[in-house]
């Protein structure tokens, strides 16, 4: 995910008068509340009730009282708003017991606040939050070995599993891979970013390269640090069955394919009872025509749409966010 600035509040939910459920007032307001539980609520209504009530991570600062549009929209084409704050739905999964997590491009951990590179909200969750079982896919073998040590110095390896391996949509025991050289850490330091060295990965060497631009370099240039190695490729139901769990059973999917996310997805969404709660996709790299398409079926297939902030694309909008529409109600009726 994309570098971001967000802080956390530590701050426990009460009445502004000091009572948290015996208040009068709050109680009838509570009873009103009440008798409106069922009715449609959009992502608008969702986010006045947590920026006037709430204060959590988020991906980029709201104005307090300030809503986010998600308009109605036409056959094939979806209005989204501003970024939305993640944090909230991603705890409302844990409220109600174990969350199985994937995560396809785990790069090397962004685990600990204070070391953070990128801040992804995904990984921030699954270190806070016990309750997550999580498997973490790294197709560069360098990059995962440094995540599996970041796990190890966790001592959550009873319940985060990290996999060495890419994911298509088909399988093979060894496909090409390109990676960043090291001799570009030695012979441009100072653009040496840790996003060029680990994060830009990917199976599509084209993906790769045409990123020479945020790097000051030419293509050419570019090229000659750019390395192929082989790298074992599992597809999503074999990726599922190693780690003994059943497409139903995934609560989280995560994807940061760099340049296959979609591919990757579609894969996933085949696969029979694979219906997850909430779902992370890069959608930078896609042509808009794609983008539409995939948030018409995500849409027709239960999910409200967002997306987080990113500094690579250029209306500032990169992941895609997608979660079930009665996790906006439970988490708004959390809140009555």
């Amino acid at each position: 995910m994309a570098s971001q600035d967000y802080r956390q509040c530590h701050g426990d939910c009460t009445w502004s008068c000091g009572h948290r459920f015996g208040c009068p007032q709050k109680r009838r307001q509570r009873q009103t509340n009440r008798s409106r539980r069922f009715a449609p609520i959009s992502l608008a209504g969702l986010t006045l009730a947590l920026s006037s009530t709430w204060s959590f991570t988020t991906l980029e600062r709201w104005d307090r009282g300030r809503s986010v549009a998600l308009a109605s929209s036409a056959p094939g084409k979806s209005a989204l708003g501003g970024p939305i704050d993640v944090v909230p739905l991603l705890q409302s999964l844990a409220k109600d017991g174990s969350v199985n997590l994937i995560q396809i491009g785990a790069c090397d951990g962004d685990f600990e606040a204070g070391d953070a590179s990128s801040n992804d909200p995904v990984q921030s969750f699954v270190a806070r939050e016990p309750k997550v079982m999580a498997v973490l896919v790294e197709a560069s073998p360098p990059t995962c070995a440094a995540l599996a040590s970041k796990v190890v110095k966790m001592n959550a390896g009873n319940r985060i599993t990290t996999v060495n391996a890419a994911v298509a949509s088909s399988s093979a025991r060894a496909v090409p891979f390109y990676i960043v050289s090291d001799r570009f850490k030695q012979d441009y330091p100072r653009q040496a970013f840790h996003w060029a060295m680990c994060q830009l990965n990917s199976m599509d060497k084209e993906h790769v390269l045409k990123h020479h631009d945020f790097l000051g370099l030419s293509r050419e240039q570019f090229l000659d640090y750019i390395e192929e190695i082989m790298v074992c490729c599992k597809t999503p139901a074999i990726l599922l069955e190693e780690a003994h769990m059943m497409p139903k059973e995934v609560d989280v999917l995560a994807i940061d394919a760099e340049g296959l996310d979609e591919q990757i997805l579609k894969s996933f969404l085949k696969l029979p009872g694979f219906d997850p709660l909430m779902i992370f996709c890069e959608v930078t790299h896609m042509d808009s025509s794609d983008v539409c398409q995939l948030h018409s079926k995500l849409e027709a297939r239960g999910y409200e749409l967002g997306h987080v902030q990113t500094e690579m694309a250029a209306d500032g909008r990169g992941d895609l966010v997608a979660w079930k529409r009665h996790l906006s109600t439970k988490r708004l009726m959390q809140l009555l």
